[in-house]
């Protein structure tokens, strides 16, 4: 395994207390010799007189990222979850400590999930914030790694 380069994505989702919001993030080249490592991830509510607890995770399925529930939104014990990261705005310019855990084993060759939640409710951003590393993988490798980063019945 060659780490080839260092990417980053960040941006922002429209958060919702009910119901998190999730994107897909497309990295399958179409090779499975190309796999990237989560390495960094970091949620941020946009600074407003609202007070907010901002929450988030990263999945590499679609149904990891749409988990909604109390208690559900965070499984530690579901492999297709890697990182999980989460922040409290008390007030208009301060906030507590961020919470970030990334999965250092992870490794993905094809699709990224993002979910993000936000107590504030519907209409109030969440920024994020990924550093992904690039690898060069043998076959092999790269098919161990999508297996890894699918349901294994949890």
């Amino acid at each position: 395994m060659k780490k080839t380069d260092t990417y980053t994505i960040r941006g922002t989702l429209e958060g919702q207390s009910s119901t998190p919001v999730w994107t897909r993030i497309s990295l399958f080249d179409g090779k499975f010799s190309t796999a990237y490592k989560v390495v960094e991830f970091v949620v941020a509510s946009q600074l407003s007189s609202t007070a907010q607890d901002v929450s988030g995770k990263l999945a590499t399925e679609e149904g990891s990222a749409t988990t909604t529930g109390l208690g559900a939104y965070w499984n530690w014990a579901n492999n297709t979850e890697i990182a999980w990261a989460s922040t409290n705005q008390i007030a208009t310019s301060i906030r507590e400590p961020s919470f970030s855990l990334v999965d250092p084993d992870n490794l993905i060759v094809e699709d990224l999930f993002i979910s993000l939640q936000n107590n504030a409710g519907t209409g109030e951003q969440v920024n994020y914030f990924i550093k992904l590393e690039k690898y060069d993988v043998t076959d092999w490798q790269g098919a161990l790694a999508m297996v890894r980063s699918k349901s294994q019945n949890v």
